[in-house]
């Protein structure tokens, strides 16, 4: 339920090249290969993301440095090199980066800021993040089969407060200041999951 409210905080857009996996051959394994590793490579650093394909693309309103697709709004596009991109996604590629938007090769993916810094780094964490009403609502994952202890940073102010589904109650949790926002320690079980709430 409450991953359904309020929006997704999610301002990166990995194009889809489907065109060139339509296109068959090198093409295609190329393509499923790039798309693999980035999406694999954006995860791992907790960085939350939508594809978009040429119709979105195309479709997008560009203002001030941002592309609108439907209700999101992306302030980045990582965009892998192809022949095969549509002339009218192309041309809205190009306005976006006229318009400030930026626009990112797979080799520098690593200037997106993830939602969460993880420390010690650990590919097996995964984050998402939703506005709603002046809250901020995180939801982390452990995709590893085993208990992982980690410190979490994220660029909130203010007390957190785990919601626990298991019970249905929200519990106060302990943290502290950092430098850019909220520092939590926590102990994920295997395949376990975390729910902070800022703003209650």
């Amino acid at each position: 339920y409450l991953l359904t409210r309020g929006r997704a905080a999610a301002t990166t857009a990995l194009f889809y090249d489907v065109r060139s996996i339509w296109a068959g051959a090198a093409r295609r394994r190329r393509a499923i290969d790039w798309h693999w590793k980035v999406s694999r490579a954006l995860l791992e650093s907790c960085g939350d993301f939508d594809y978009v394909d040429d119709d979105a693309l195309a479709a997008g309103r560009v203002k001030n440095g941002t592309i609108a697709v439907g209700r999101m709004r992306y302030d980045t596009l990582v965009v892998p090199e192809t022949d095969w991109m549509a002339p009218a996604a192309r041309r809205a590629l190009e306005a976006f980066r006229m318009s400030g938007g930026r626009v990112l090769p797979a080799q520098q993916i690593n200037r997106i800021a993830p939602l969460a810094l993880i420390a010690p780094r650990h590919r097996d964490i995964r984050c998402t993040k939703r506005v709603w009403k002046g809250h901020a609502l995180y939801f982390l994952t452990n995709e590893a089969l085993r208990p992982v202890r980690v410190t979490i940073n994220v660029p909130e102010r203010g007390a957190p407060v785990r919601c626990d589904p298991l019970d249905g109650l929200c519990h106060a949790l302990a943290s502290r200041p950092g430098t850019e926002g909220t520092v939590i320690d926590w102990r994920f079980e295997p395949a376990g999951s975390l729910l902070l709430l800022f703003g209650a």
